[in-house]
């Protein structure tokens, strides 16, 4: 990274209550949706700090307040467990303001995580273990906030979920073919749609 965005980003990371200076900054991992960095500070602690991708997640308040109260929910659970709390969930890192992220001069909107550290990320696997570990990683999660009160929750991506709308939208994509590509991939488009009755089972089930 050049100097002057580094420069920045550690004047960014200095803006959440972290109690130390920014000192070393760098890219972390392979995100296709928000931009992030391992910021070091002169503590030693280490933080993730990520630049939120508001074209995705324009409502970035309600975002962040999902955020904060599934991971307060998850805390309570482990400490009621005897869990490692900070390993269990992330860790959110409020500004100086008080809030869960920042805006910045431009309007890009940031925020901070404890780094986790000692732990291996899989962006793909042949093991069954690993796949076995995740799938009891993915029931953990789910038993912990089995009695979560998911009203409180907010809908930050409207439909994100729907996939019968999602399927109404693919359809319109392949008849319309902007970028002139379906011709290349009329087996994937075959797949689809031999599953097109099975887009409305969890939406049907939901209602």
């Amino acid at each position: 990274m050049k100097a002057e965005e580094t420069a920045k980003l550690k004047q960014i990371a200095q803006r959440f209550e972290t109690g130390g200076k920014a000192e070393f900054v760098r890219p972390c991992g392979n995100g296709h949706i928000h931009t992030t960095y391992l910021v070091t500070f002169s503590s030693g602690e280490q933080y993730i700090l990520q630049s939120i991708n508001t074209s995705v997640f324009k409502d970035v308040d309600g975002l962040m307040d999902n955020i904060v109260k599934v991971t307060s929910f998850l805390r309570r659970r482990l400490e009621e467990q005897d869990n490692d709390v900070n390993r269990g969930t992330l860790t959110v890192i409020r500004a100086v303001d008080g809030r869960p992220y920042l805006t910045d001069e431009n309007g890009q909107a940031w925020r901070l995580y404890t780094n986790v550290n000692h732990v291996v990320t899989y962006e793909q696997t042949d093991s069954p273990e690993v796949m076995y570990q995740a799938g009891l990683a993915i029931g953990r999660f789910q038993a912990l906030l089995v009695d979560f009160p998911v009203g409180e929750l907010q809908e930050t991506i409207p439909d994100f979920h729907n996939t019968p709308r999602r399927y109404q939208d693919f359809e319109k994509a392949v008849s319309q073919d902007v970028r002139g590509r379906a011709m290349s991939v009329t087996k994937e488009i075959a797949f689809v749609r031999a599953r097109r009755e099975e887009m409305s089972v969890f939406m049907d089930l939901r209602r």
